[in-house]
């Protein structure tokens, strides 16, 4: 009978060993590449994407993980149609994630509208459920009819709810620039961290496609019959006798 040998510390230690050292390795090479990311950046607009008429750039600041997103397109729509679609509170179709939203403060003048929102969005994993309080701010023109449009984060609005993660960086900036024949030029700038745990690269990644899609949902949206016809309280439309008076080379990103 053939006695079993013990076997050496040093086989049992040897892949602990080698492990901890890739992970070691994992870890350095990420703070590395992290350091390098948020490091760089030119702080210029570069084209991300061009399809279906939507025009994505991104821009990344030097010393910020997050890239900013501006997004463009020429629509068939006129300025109350897009503007009752961004400030619509009733959710008519659940599946997007948000089952309510709540009015939290409305001022309407004929210089300057001022609306706070609060709701719950429930996001596709790994994102999940974020928790918004916007202040939603737009005034226009009274010669151009041009529409100027803000969304900011307003996170101390309401006390914090415990297990819920609240967005507490958001700015966006919306241009709406009315066209002859209702149609319109549409420009945002996003500046949105959605918080939580996931990773920056991920926040990167997620932020042109959901904006993408926002811009797809808004032309699809004011064709219907529940925004083509909407009227907003002091917005002035740009009927085809005003129209002819502001020259093409106006246009958003021209």
């Amino acid at each position: 009978m053939t006695e079993e040998r013990p076997r050496k510390p040093g086989r049992i230690l040897k892949p602990l060993k080698t492990a901890a050292l890739s992970l070691i390795g994992a870890f350095v090479a990420y703070g590395l590449g992290t350091f390098i990311w948020i490091h760089s950046g030119s702080n210029e607009w570069q084209l991300s994407s061009e399809e279906d008429g939507i025009k994505i750039w991104t821009r990344k600041v030097r010393g910020d993980s997050l890239l900013r997103v501006k997004a463009q397109m020429h629509a068939k729509a006129r300025l109350s149609s897009v503007l009752a679609i961004l400030e619509e509170t009733e959710v008519l179709d659940k599946s997007i994630g948000i089952d309510k939203v709540n009015v939290l403060e409305k001022k309407d003048t004929p210089l300057l509208h001022v609306e706070y929102h609060h709701y719950v969005h429930n996001m596709p994993q790994p994102i999940g459920a974020r928790e918004f309080i916007l202040q939603t701010n737009y005034a226009q023109d009274p010669k151009t009819r041009q529409l100027d449009l803000n969304v900011l984060a307003a996170p101390n609005k309401l006390p914090p709810v415990n297990d819920l993660v609240r967005v507490n960086h958001l700015n966006n900036i919306w241009t709406m620039t009315p066209r002859a024949h209702g149609e319109i030029d549409l420009t945002m700038i996003a500046d949105i961290d959605l918080g939580g745990n996931l990773p920056f690269f991920a926040k990167n990644l997620i932020m042109p496609f959901g904006i993408k899609e926002l811009f797809k949902s808004i032309r699809t949206m004011s064709a219907q019959d529940r925004y083509r016809n909407a009227a907003i309280p002091h917005i002035a439309e740009l009927d085809d006798a005003e129209s002819a008076s502001v020259p093409d080379s106006a246009r958003a990103g021209q």
